[in-house]
């Protein structure tokens, strides 16, 4: 089941200046890729499902390109909580 938005909104909220390494109030494609991936290892973990580097690399960029609505380069926090299913 997909999180509560107020719950992913929250996530966002507390993580993305971590993630923010620029300080840009947006991700780049290098920040937005390590975040995505390190949760998407979690979630592989909580499974017990692998992905090879390359497929998760090549997941993370798609995953990307859906969240970055305006196509701007980079993904907002509200383009980051809509695409976590907020």
């Amino acid at each position: 089941a997909a999180a509560p938005a107020t719950q992913i909104a929250a996530v966002v909220d507390s993580e993305f200046p971590a993630y923010d390494a620029d300080k840009s109030g947006a991700l780049n494609k290098a920040e937005f890729v390590k975040w995505v991936t390190a949760l998407k290892t979690e979630e592989l973990k909580s499974t017990g499902k692998t992905l090879s580097t390359s497929e998760i690399g090549s997941w993370a960029t798609k995953a990307f390109a859906s969240a970055d609505v305006d196509k701007n380069a980079n993904v907002s926090k509200t383009e980051l909580t809509t695409y976590l299913g907020g």
